[in-house]
């Protein structure tokens, strides 16, 4: 009975030893485990797996040194459970991804702007407004950014305090690789309004400052829309393109530098904010005395 005990036992050992050290192996592939915890675990499973083969190979020797050597079974097993072993090893080896094929624009973005109203839903991609004023103390002015849904209606605008026409600027990343974390630094000259015959022009600089946008990602083939609204009334704002911006490539910790191409201009000049007047209410007409109602 004994006998018969050590043999399941043994068979045992060949089918749950290596099945748990398979399982182990597997286990990064389907769990999506960390970089370290798959290595740990993989390579894991083959020790235990091996470990497990040796034991069950030399308990199997002993035991037959009991009786007639039959040894061509178990070398027959020990060979097939090692093949066994590469083709899984083989099979979940942790695979790296191919890096894409590097393109000429890659480390490069594209800007460009145009004359703009201000949008009145959500667009599909990121958005930001940068609200530029000549009031604020410390720089040239904040940036907005809304978090609603694509599509949602924007709050209706204001234009007794907020402008309805501005710049649009579009960042585009038209490389193969994703830009994260990336911000980039506008210079903002405030220039005086002088008036003319026919209207008013941009003067000389009265206040200098910089703006730097939010940390934003852009992937291969996205956009970052910047609206930029000059809340000053009494001064242009030029906004100028700076030749650098500054982000990390996916897949590295470092901060890179990448080359802003703005296509045609190297900046824009937004005109001073006019407030439009409220409406005036409207008057009451009054009612003729021959026409009121008799009594």
């Amino acid at each position: 009975m004994l006998n018969i005990d050590r043999h399941i036992a043994i068979s045992a050992g060949w089918v749950a030893g290596p099945a748990f050290g398979v399982a182990m192996m597997a286990a990064p592939e389907y769990l999506h485990l960390g970089p370290t915890t798959s290595g740990l675990l993989f390579w894991g499973g083959i020790v235990v797996f091996l470990a497990t083969v040796t034991v069950v190979v030399w308990v199997s020797l002993y035991e037959g040194r009991k009786r007639k050597p039959v040894t061509s079974p178990i070398i027959v097993m020990t060979i097939g459970m090692l093949i066994f072993c590469g083709g899984v090893a083989w099979y979940f080896w942790p695979k790296t991804e191919a890096a894409p094929d590097p393109s000429a624009l890659d480390g490069s973005i594209q800007i460009s702007c145009e004359n703009s109203a201000y949008p009145t839903v959500v667009p599909q991609n990121k958005m930001f407004e940068l609200q530029l004023n000549n009031r604020f103390m410390s720089d040239g002015g904040a940036f907005v950014s809304w978090t609603f849904p694509a599509g949602t209606a924007l709050p209706n605008r204001d234009p007794t305090i907020q402008p309805m026409n501005g710049h649009r600027c579009r960042i585009s990343n038209y490389g193969k690789v994703a830009i994260i974390n990336a911000a980039v630094t506008f210079p903002v000259d405030f220039r005086t309004a002088d008036k003319m015959e026919n209207g008013t022009r941009s003067g000389d600089v009265q206040k200098s400052a910089a703006v730097t946008t939010p940390p934003f990602s852009i992937g291969p083939g996205e956009h970052v829309d910047i609206y930029a609204m000059n809340y000053s009334t009494d001064t242009f704002a030029q906004l100028s393109i700076p030749p650098t911006a500054q982000g990390s490539t996916a897949g590295s910790d470092n901060q890179d530098t990448f080359r802003l191409i703005a296509p045609f201009l190297s900046g824009v000049i937004i005109p001073p904010f006019t407030p439009k007047s409220p409406a005036a209410p409207a008057a009451s007409v009054p009612t003729p005395r021959g026409k009121q109602g008799k009594k």
